[in-house]
């Protein structure tokens, strides 16, 4: 316990007395998002974004970011309709301006920990919701591995807290615990390119 303790005050006097590295870059990927609380499934998209790295050493860079974030949820929906069982094909789509502040924390070379909060404000949606909030707060966590110096394989989940659409719509009845919270959820896969970036030995 003491050791880690030494160990978060020696990385918070280095933070404090660090001459801080302004990195910006760009990162884009596939999304694969959902909606809870419904009976469909993930749909694929994409996501595209701007960040500026402010590295205070090797270990931690604080990474505010800007993006476009392409989800919603798609599958079929099964319903009732004059006695019988209809099938129909559904594809929502929410897309967000997206905004974040990632803790980049690297413990090893090349690996870096991701993790930080998310607002997302809603710009366009399918005809075929009706939403409930228009901005939507969350949580991301995630991978990143250094490939070559400035570009980076990413992974990370990207859950909100907040309820999107209409619970009463595409709602998933059979639920052994229902939480009634229509709310997103995405796996997002891709790249980060940081312009002038070097290894720190610092």
């Amino acid at each position: 316990m003491k050791k880690l303790l030494t160990l978060i005050i020696a990385l918070g006097c280095s933070i404090a007395y660090a001459q801080p590295k302004f990195t910006p870059g760009l990162r884009g990927g596939v999304n694969f998002s959902k909606i809870s609380d419904t009976d469909l499934g993930f749909k694929p998209d994409f996501y595209a974004g701007v960040f500026t790295g402010v590295k205070f050493n090797k270990y931690y860079t604080l990474q505010p970011e800007f993006g476009y974030s392409r989800q919603g949820a798609k599958g079929d929906f099964d319903y009732q309709s004059g006695g019988q069982t209809v099938s129909e094909d559904i594809d929502i789509s929410l897309q967000y301006f997206t905004v974040a502040i990632i803790n980049k924390i690297t413990f090893v070379d090349r690996v870096s920990i991701l993790v930080g909060p998310t607002v997302d404000f809603l710009v366009y949606n399918s005809d075929n919701v009706s939403v409930n909030n228009y901005t939507d707060v969350g949580l991301t966590l995630g991978l990143g591995c250094r490939l070559v110096d400035g570009l980076e394989l990413e992974f990370r989940v990207k859950k909100g807290f907040v309820s999107t659409i209409d619970d009463d719509i595409f709602t998933d009845s059979t639920a052994f615990l229902e939480f009634d919270q229509t709310s997103n959820l995405a796996l997002q896969l891709g790249l980060s390119y940081t312009f002038n970036s070097r290894p720190s030995s610092k």
